[in-house]
């Protein structure tokens, strides 16, 4: 009896640290495993070789808020887009705004007016329907948060005005988890931040790309 209860304590001895040192090896795995994506197509996948403009619509209240949302908007949106697209030729936002600061009434023309003035063959409508830095309700929280349709127009056909192709809404959210107070950050950080959460959500609408699950 003595001789077959030491046989099994030192056949545990042996198999037990070989079983747990398996479970190790895979171990580093497990913890730093990728997090499962999911590809995305694109929305519109024909900017490749265009000149492109960028056209931001704001409500007067938002105007009133954050004067210079429209360019903001525009100039991230820009960025973000050349970052994939490396032939792609984009109107300056600059001189788009002075064209809008001009013509008061811009918004009443059709996009593909606005483009052939600039020689875009394709125009980008992107109406903010949401843009703020605070969290409603809760006057010491910042959370920014942005919202906007799109609607692209493209002048490679025949046709003097284009029928525009709607493109699901883009959102944005900072911090995405939760509020920050006051004290731990300022409007202007959250501004920058959205404008950029903002930016690459518009842009990736226009080539493949993956999201985390």
């Amino acid at each position: 009896m003595v001789n077959a209860r030491s046989w099994i304590l030192a056949s545990a001895a042996v198999w037990l640290p070989m079983s747990v040192g398996c479970n190790l090896v895979s171990l580093p795995y497990v913890l730093f495993a990728p997090d499962p994506t999911q590809k995305v197509s694109a929305e519109f996948a024909h900017l490749k070789g265009k000149r492109v403009i960028i056209l931001v619509w704001a409500e007067q209240a938002t105007l009133y808020e954050y004067p210079n949302v429209q360019i903001e908007t525009a100039s991230h949106i820009r960025y973000y887009l050349r970052e994939q697209f490396q032939d792609l030729d984009v109107v300056s936002p600059k001189e788009v705004d002075r064209y809008m600061k001009a013509h008061p009434d811009w918004a009443t023309e059709h996009p593909s007016r606005i483009a052939r003035h600039f020689k875009a063959n394709c125009a980008m409508m992107v109406e903010l329907m949401e843009f703020t830095t605070r969290e409603p309700g809760s006057p010491n929280l910042f959370r920014g948060r942005a919202r906007g349709r799109i609607v692209v127009y493209d002048l490679a056909g025949q046709e003097d005005q284009p029928k525009g192709i709607a493109l699901k809404p883009a959102e944005a959210t900072y911090p995405p988890d939760q509020p920050i107070g006051v004290l731990r950050a300022d409007d202007r950080t959250i501004r920058a931040e959205t404008y950029k959460e903002f930016g690459r959500s518009v842009a990736r609408k226009f080539y493949d790309h993956e999201v985390k699950l």
